[in-house]
C-alpha cells in the first residue's frame, strides 16, 4: 500500500516504554481527522495490553468479536472465505466524532479465557520475515490492510503498535507504515530505545540501500510550564538532533545525499520533536468521550497539523 494518490497514509505511533501517551495521541489524531471528514480506520497491534476497541467503542454495543490475532491465525485457514467485516466495528458516538466520519475499529481482540492461548498460537518469527515483503499475497499483515483499505476506503489507516522491540512491537519499525510517530521521555532509559528505533529507520536502511522512513518524534510528557520547561524542551530538542545526525541523517553531506543533516534549528527536520505536556485531564481518563474535545485542542491540534504537513496531507 504506497502513500500516493488515493491511497491511505498509514501512520504508526510506537513508543519504547509504555505509559507515555502513545495510545492517546493515536486517539487525538483520529478523533481530529474523523471530524474534519476523513476515513479513517485505527488498528490495535498492542495485543498483550489491548485496550482501543473499547476506547473506540460502537455506540449500540456492537463491538467486533475479532480481531487482530483472530485474523492472524484464520487468515491462512479461511483464505478467500474471510469476511473482513466481521474483524472491525464502527465507532459512531456524537461525543467523539461529533458530526464527522465514523471510525473504524479493529481491537486486538476479545480479551477472554481463551485470549492468552490464541496469543501463543501466532507466529511471531513468519509475521516478521513477511513485514518487508511488498506483496500481500504473503504477508497476513499486508493482506489485513489490504481488505481494510477495499473495504472501508479510508484516508488514514492508524495502527497502535506494542511498546518495545519485540512481537508486534517491533513491527511498527517494518515496512507496513509509511509514517511512523514514536514518542519519547527526556530519560536515560527512553533515549536508548529511541536511538535503535531511529537507527532502524534510518542508518541501518542506508546501509542496505534503502531509503530513510518518515518519522516525527514527539517529547512525551512534558513539563507544563515555567523555566523547567523551557530548558526540558530544550535539552530534548538537542539530544534529539544529535541522535539524528548520528543514526538518521546522511553524514556525507554529498549533492546526492537524500537525508543531508539539517540546521538543528530546521522545524521541518524529522530531528525537530513535537511536544506533548503532562496535564491531568488525561492522565486517567476512563471515557474517550469525557477527553474527546480536549485531544483536539493545544498541542494535540498542533501535533495533528505538524504530522498532516510533514506528510503533505494537510490540504488533502
Amino acid at each position: 500500500m504506497d502513500s500516493t494518490g488515493s491511497s491511505p497514509l498509514i501512520v504508526s505511533f510506537f513508543s519504547f516504554k509504555g505509559g507515555v501517551g502513545r495510545t492517546t495521541a493515536l486517539a487525538a489524531t483520529a478523533i481530529q481527522l474523523a471530524r474534519a471528514g476523513k476515513r479513517v480506520v485505527v488498528i490495535d497491534f498492542d495485543v498483550e495490553s489491548p485496550g482501543i476497541g473499547t476506547l473506540f467503542h460502537s455506540s449500540t454495543g456492537g463491538n467486533a468479536r475479532c480481531g487482530v490475532v483472530d485474523y492472524l491465525l484464520e487468515k491462512s485457514v479461511l483464505q478467500g472465505r474471510l469476511e473482513i467485516q466481521d474483524y472491525y466495528h464502527l465507532c459512531d458516538d456524537p461525543k467523539i466524532i461529533q458530526d464527522g466520519t465514523e471510525i473504524a475499529v479493529v481491537p486486538a481482540g476479545v480479551v477472554d479465557d481463551m485470549y492468552l492461548e490464541k496469543l501463543a498460537r501466532v507466529n511471531y518469527e513468519f509475521l516478521y520475515r513477511t513485514a518487508e515483503v511488498a506483496s500481500g499475497d504473503v504477508s497476513p499483515l499486508h493482506q489485513l490492510l489490504k481488505q481494510l483499505r477495499n473495504s472501508c476506503r479510508p484516508d488514514f489507516v492508524l495502527i497502535d503498535s506494542r511498546a518495545g522491540f519485540h512481537d508486534l512491537g517491533g513491527l511498527s519499525l517494518s515496512g507496513l507504515a509509511h509514517w511512523h510517530v514514536i514518542l519519547g521521555l527526556p530519560s536515560e532509559q527512553s533515549w536508548q530505545g529511541l536511538a535503535v528505533a531511529i537507527a532502524q529507520l534510518g542508518r541501518h536502511r542506508v546501509l542496505a540501500g534503502l531509503m530513510q522512513r518518515e518519522c516525527l518524534v514527539v517529547q512525551a510528557m512534558g513539563a507544563p510550564s515555567g523555566e523547567f520547561r523551557e530548558r526540558q524542551v530544550r535539552e530534548f530538542r538537542e539530544r534529539s538532533f544529535d541522535l539524528f545526525a548520528e543514526n538518521y541523517f546522511d553524514p556525507q553531506q554529498s549533492d546526492s545525499s537524500e537525508w543531508p543533516v539539517p540546521d538543528p534549528e530546521s522545524i521541518d527536520s524529522p530531528h525537530f520533536p513535537a511536544v506533548i505536556s503532562w496535564d491531568s485531564r488525561v492522565a486517567g481518563y476512563s471515557h474517550l468521550a469525557d477527553v474527546a474535545d480536549f485531544l483536539c485542542e493545544g498541542e494535540y491540534r498542533r501535533l495533528v497539523a505538524t504530522l498532516l504537513e510533514r506528510s503533505g496531507r494537510s490540504n488533502t
